[in-house]
């Protein structure tokens, strides 16, 4: 009697739980990424005009601490230009300003620049704020008085200039001319509109612009933040990935790289939305950690050049399956793809935390 061949046991087939685990994560990721870029897009205060956008710049405020665009981001701020021994147009400017900060949406600033850097010392305008009895959401800036003028002339496009003595008028506001506007800025440094500081109708009509800036749940300020998340998302989903390949787990790893694919391409839209609306943001950094940023940034933006068309090549041949070139290029796209993904993260981390 002859005995049969052994039937080999059939291979029991990848486990399924992490890619049903998956399914639903991606989905919803996906889905929350694509809510968050339509609706930063769409409650920017667009109906506001953009007039201008303000360049970087670096000074000091009344509590001694910096002032700079960086540290305002993030929240609107109403802006002005004074001196501390005005002895007319000042004064009232500012107590006009106070009248409107009673009035004004909490989360909207107040910026008072001087014309004046030499006498207007961070103690001197201590002193002013105290004496007006400015809230904790108010500012008094000075610093070096060529980097105020070009911020007033260049940024604010305002008149800020020292007047000769033979031109001072007796009676007049004193050495320096400067402009009775408050300027609205919103949270990402442009310039909304233009105010007459004695118009009470301009002011009053400030005080609903900056409303409308700030009332915004999810705006342009939020997408640096949010292609953050997207990014460390993209290299989770990358290493998942990577670990489930090498298990033998072929559903699992594919939808984990379909997961990094989504990320990285709602990624891509949201940060065009954002520079596209906001420009170049300046590092400001200084001395080896600037040069250890633009080298991070050289490398992460030459080779998120290079990785696009890498990308396409991966998954075309594994949709053609041709498992054996896809193998081969992905040994390269999965490691470029994942520098990509960090250095983004750590750029973020530079560029708004540091």
């Amino acid at each position: 009697m002859s005995l049969s061949s052994p039937v080999p046991a059939p291979s029991s087939p990848p486990a399924r739980g992490t890619s049903r685990f998956l399914r639903p994560v991606t989905a919803v990721g996906v889905g929350l990424a694509l809510a968050g870029v339509v609706l930063a897009y769409s409650h920017r205060p667009a109906s506001l005009a953009v007039l201008g956008t303000l360049p970087a710049f670096s000074l000091t405020g009344h509590d001694a601490q910096p002032i700079s665009l960086e540290s305002l981001r993030g929240r609107p701020f109403i802006a002005d230009f004074i001196f501390t021994t005005c002895a007319g147009l000042c004064p009232a400017m500012t107590a006009r300003m106070l009248q409107l900060q009673k009035r004004l949406a909490p989360g909207v600033a107040i910026v008072s620049f001087t014309v004046d850097p030499e006498h207007d010392t961070p103690e001197v305008l201590a002193r002013y704020a105290a004496d007006f009895r400015t809230g904790p959401s108010w500012r008094f800036a000075t610093g070096q008085r060529e980097a105020l003028y070009r911020l007033a002339t260049e940024g604010f496009k305002l008149a800020a200039m020292e007047v000769p003595k033979d031109q001072q008028q007796a009676g007049g506001d004193g050495p320096f001319l400067h402009s009775a506007k408050f300027v609205l800025v919103d949270s990402v440094g442009q310039i909304r509109g233009y105010y007459d500081s004695e118009d009470s109708q301009a002011v009053e009509r400030l005080r609903s612009d900056a409303a409308r800036c700030e009332a915004a749940p999810f705006g342009l300020r939020d997408l640096p933040t949010l292609n953050a998340v997207l990014n460390t998302t993209s290299a989770l989903f990358l290493l998942a990935g990577f670990v489930l390949i090498k298990a033998g787990r072929r559903e699992a790893h594919r939808f984990a790289m379909l997961g990094a694919l989504a990320c990285s391409t709602i990624f891509l839209a949201s940060y065009l939305v954002y520079h596209l609306n906001v420009g170049s943001v300046p590092f400001q950094g200084q001395g080896r950690l600037r040069s250890v940023y633009f080298t991070i940034l050289l490398t992460h933006v030459l080779l998120a050049v290079a990785i696009l068309p890498l990308i396409a090549m991966t998954l075309s041949r594994a949709l053609q399956q041709r498992f054996d070139k896809h193998r081969r290029i992905a040994r390269v796209t999965l490691p470029l793809w994942a520098y990509v993904s960090v250095t983004g993260v750590v750029v973020y981390l530079m560029l708004y935390h540091l």
